[in-house]
């Protein structure tokens, strides 16, 4: 007899979930535009394996993604789908990431960061992209050069 949380449900996995997984890539890929991407794995529970997907956000110029069939764009919130209003969309394609404070602050130079607040915030930006995770080859060129401020 299989064990469950009190008020929960009993696991009863899925029959095949290597199939199950393969039918999502190929609805991920050929039922959405643009296809999303995704993490697949099996997580056992109570003994059995019951699949876990992870779908990964889509680009801001991605966005939104439509069912081709359709056309139509949902809204995943809590306890269903909604299809997105016209209005709805347009904020959806037009939202972006602000630029803002991409620029240096005139005026100001190097001397006015606190190189441990620096430091930190430099591997963050390391850790998240891959674009400047690897060294930087000797000699060091200073963290401000990269970041255009001066």
């Amino acid at each position: 007899m299989r064990t469950h949380v009190a008020g929960g449900f009993p696991a009863v996995g899925v029959h095949a979930p290597a199939a199950c997984r393969a039918t999502l890539a190929t609805k991920a890929r050929q039922t959405l535009a643009p296809p999303v991407t995704f993490d697949a794995w099996d997580l056992q529970f109570e003994g059995t394996p019951v699949p876990v997907v992870k779908i990964h956000d889509l680009p801001a110029h991605g966005k939104p993604c439509r069912v081709i069939s359709s056309g139509k764009v949902y809204l995943r919130s809590y306890d269903g789908d909604y299809e997105l209003s016209q209005v709805e969309e347009q904020a959806v394609a037009n939202r972006s990431t602000p630029t803002f404070d991409q620029q240096p602050v005139r005026g100001t130079d190097t001397t006015d960061l606190r190189p441990d607040l620096l430091t930190a915030y430099l591997a963050s930006c390391r850790a998240s992209s891959t674009a400047i995770s690897a060294p930087t080859p000797s000699p060091r060129p200073s963290p401000c050069d990269w970041m255009s401020v001066n």
